[in-house]
């Protein structure tokens, strides 16, 4: 920072992560930050005194915080992090215009309203925690029967904003993509986010579980503009009856 540098790699090629100090990073120069293998205290990820940053990519992190916030924010990537914390990292960057999250390690990350998105990538894999113990075949028990600690209903979330598609429901193109049995992007779609700039739509197989394909049809209802499709294992004639 003090060489006033505009581009930032700081990559670990050794196991386990490199305990940064929880201090803010301060740069009116720095434009571009790409961080492996590191753990993130509070302080290191408010980019308040970093006006220029367009750019964070995170790959395989430590996040030791609750929140991610910048204003100046253009480009996110956050693949197969991880969080220590059981409550949601909060994601505050209302200019981004493209973000990717994928692998993510633990309670899926709450994002905050990203207007200006123009693509999204979001991908639920192995590690995500919001796992219903109780799935069966598309349907998740909303923790009804008290047998499942993490699928809970809407009312008893600790927001009643959606946890994903309420902050990414502005873009233009989505990626959207989940293993079997996590309900985020369900119970989401309960909400019924209005995706009034949708155009390009990618979903895997997530989609077509549930009974009568109920989250792929309150998707596409809610996409007036969509023009191109991709889904595992449909062809386009079948699913564009919800149109």
């Amino acid at each position: 920072m003090m060489c006033k540098v505009r581009v930032l790699t700081l990559h670990i090629l050794d196991h386990g992560y490199l305990a940064l100090d929880d201090l803010p990073l301060v740069s009116r120069h720095l434009g571009t930050l790409d961080l492996q293998s590191v753990a993130l205290q509070k302080a290191l990820l408010d980019f308040a005194s970093c006006p220029a940053l367009k750019d964070l990519k995170m790959n395989d992190c430590e996040i030791n915080a609750d929140r991610i916030s910048s204003l100046s924010l253009k480009h996110l990537s956050i693949s197969f992090c991880r969080s220590v914390s059981d409550c949601r990292v909060r994601i505050s960057a209302p200019g981004l215009m493209s973000l990717k999250l994928e692998g993510f390690i633990g309670v899926t990350p709450f994002l905050e309203d990203m207007g200006l998105l123009e693509a999204a990538c979001v991908n639920l894999g192995d590690g995500c925690k919001d796992v219903c113990l109780n799935y069966d075949s598309g349907v998740f028990c909303g923790a009804n029967d008290n047998t499942c600690k993490n699928c809970v209903p809407i009312s008893d979330d600790c927001s009643t904003n959606c946890v994903l598609l309420g902050g990414i429901s502005s873009a233009k193109h989505l990626k959207l993509m989940s293993e079997i049995g996590k309900f985020i992007f369900t119970r989401d779609l309960k909400h019924c986010p209005a995706f009034s700039k949708l155009k390009t739509l990618v979903l895997n197989e997530y989609w077509c579980e549930a009974p009568d394909l109920d989250p792929l049809a309150c998707i596409l209802k809610s996409s007036p503009l969509l023009e191109n499709s991709l889904f595992s294992y449909f062809r386009r004639d079948q699913i564009m009856k919800w149109k």
